[in-house]
């Protein structure tokens, strides 16, 4: 049970690791354009285009070895979230429930 949950948690944490990264470019985007010396504007842009890579390439590792039902969900919709995570669990731990039978 315990690995399942640090299994489901990894997922998660990937989704926020994307998502920190996202934000960071952002950030870094908007201090570039409002930037007024030319050397500050200049880390600005190296800056946002360091965290835009770190952004794509978390996501491609994610696509090729995250699961599908958690690669595809929205990890901000909480409902949705929970949906997947019960149905994985099901998946797995779902011999325990014929065992028991």
């Amino acid at each position: 049970m315990r690995w399942i949950e640090e299994y489901e948690l990894k997922h998660i944490e990937f989704h926020r690791c994307i998502k920190s990264f996202q934000y960071m470019h952002t950030v870094w985007s908007s201090l570039a354009e409002r930037s007024v010396a030319p050397s500050r504007a200049a880390f600005a842009r190296h800056q946002s285009t360091l965290y835009r890579e770190l952004q794509l390439e978390a996501q491609c590792l994610f696509t090729l070895k995250g699961l599908p039902e958690f690669v595809n969900c929205d990890p901000w919709d909480l409902g949705n979230m929970l949906n997947v995570v019960r149905e994985f669990r099901q998946k797995e731990l779902g011999w325990l429930t014929e065992l028991a039978r």
